[in-house]
């Protein structure tokens, strides 16, 4: 059943699919956002963090100023936003402008904010039916690019302990909650 308020409406996210050397950069990009929102490093191919990363790929390819244009198929770059439809997917995550409005352009556009707003919206990790390329599967070709910048984050400057813990939001984001 669809959901009430859907966080993204392309089934195929807003930049199609990605070469797989794109898709690394943009893993790479959106594991250190989702690790930073507080999704958890819980399990190999099946952790939140991890799909929360290979969504995001699918999403906007790791390209926070990326929008997609509901009813149209516009693809544009932030600022301005040229969609007359009025509704479209924003940032890295995609957050819609009509069912998400709580979440301002100001912040759906900028990598951190839009994925503290994404956390959210997908009930601190655990619910990820609002975006379209998980109901249809297309994130699922990210997976593995998706582990893989997972597993060098926690190798790398960020520890596993630290996945999970979130800091009081930012000022960017007051009021999105």
């Amino acid at each position: 059943a669809p959901r009430l308020r859907p966080a993204s409406l392309a089934p195929h996210g807003a930049v199609g699919a990605l070469a797989p050397a794109q898709a690394v950069r943009a893993a790479q990009t959106c594991a250190t956002y989702a690790a930073a929102a507080g999704w958890a490093n819980n399990g190999q191919y099946g952790g939140d963090l991890v799909i929360a990363v290979a969504v995001c790929v699918a999403e906007s390819g790791g390209q926070p100023t990326v929008y997609y244009c509901d009813g149209t198929g516009t693809v544009g770059y932030y600022p301005p936003v040229n969609c007359p439809t009025g509704s479209y997917d924003r940032g890295l995550w995609q957050i819609n402008s009509k069912y998400h409005a709580e979440v301002t352009d100001a912040c759906a556009f900028r990598a951190q904010c839009n994925a503290d707003a994404a956390y959210r919206i997908s009930d601190q990790g655990t619910d990820f039916a609002p975006w379209a390329v998980y109901d249809s599967d297309a994130y699922a070709q990210y997976l593995g690019a998706a582990q893989s910048a997972v597993t060098a984050l926690a190798a790398g400057a960020m520890s596993a302990a630290e996945f999970g813990v979130t800091a009081a939001p930012a000022a960017c984001c007051a009021g999105t909650a």
